[in-house]
């Protein structure tokens, strides 16, 4: 009998050492599959990310004003879009360049063509996408080039995954270089 029990006692044994390697094996399975599920979502997070910049154009080859183009790989969903004159926000209107205008009559305008945009809250803009912002179609002046440098732009956008991102283009109330 005692060799019975002895035998069975051996098979107990290795009954609980196979149980005991199922479940390591079970538990470094679910690790590794955790972190290839999150290593995963980071790839595709990076896959879809957008990356707005704030341009400001002025030569004598390209009419002056300012755009922006999202240069990353995802779209960008518009969350905030401010425009500034001198450092101060203006009016968030789609006449903004209408309050331009009132505040700064010393500039005579009468003979540019002046074209504002605007982005608005939920819009996308897609990769490689150009809005222009401000554009004189007209070759500027001095003091067409001194008006643009004092307006300035800032925009809040996200992924499509959420991720809150901005891009700005205004410094001590005037746009930066």
């Amino acid at each position: 009998m005692s060799n019975q029990q002895h035998k069975w006692s051996t098979d107990n044994l290795l009954s609980a050492i196979a149980v005991t390697v199922a479940t390591i094996g079970l538990v470094v399975s679910s690790c590794q599959n955790a972190y290839t599920h999150k290593e995963a979502q980071r790839f595709n997070r990076l896959s879809v990310r957008p990356h707005l910049d704030i341009l400001k154009h002025q030569s004598d080859d390209r009419p002056s004003g300012t755009s922006v183009i999202n240069s990353g790989i995802g779209p960008a969903v518009v969350s905030s879009f401010t425009v500034y004159l001198d450092g101060g926000p203006l009016p968030a209107n789609f006449a903004w360049w209408q309050e331009v205008l009132s505040r700064v009559p010393e500039y005579k305008f009468a003979e540019y063509l002046i074209t504002c945009g605007r982005l608005r809250v939920g819009q996308y803009v897609r990769p490689g996408e150009e809005v222009d912002l401000l554009k004189v179609d007209k070759a500027s002046g001095e003091h067409i080039r001194n008006l643009v440098n004092r307006i300035g732009f800032a925009v809040q956008y996200k992924s499509v995954y959420e991720e809150p991102f901005e891009a700005e283009r205004v410094q001590r109330g005037l746009v930066s270089e």
